[in-house]
């Protein structure tokens, strides 16, 4: 039966025979034959600028359709 035990961080280092992370605990030393997927998550400007970019324009541009819908202006 598997132990399916899930960390999360940073990768340090990786050979043939280990794979170091750098968690918020420390760093975790994992065998490899432990290892059975590893997820790699990759940081993404366009999604974060479309958040805290078009988020407010999003916003003024609601309250905008919103007030002239009702009548303010």
């Amino acid at each position: 039966m598997l132990n399916k035990t899930t960390m999360k961080g940073q990768l340090v280092s990786k050979n043939e025979k280990t794979i170091i992370l750098q968690t918020k605990d420390g760093q975790g030393a994992i065998p490899m034959e432990e290892v059975y997927n590893v997820k790699v998550k990759e940081f993404s400007l366009l999604k974060t600028t479309g958040l805290t970019v078009l988020m407010p324009i999003a916003a003024y541009a609601l309250l905008v359709i919103v007030l002239i819908i009702g009548g303010g202006i």
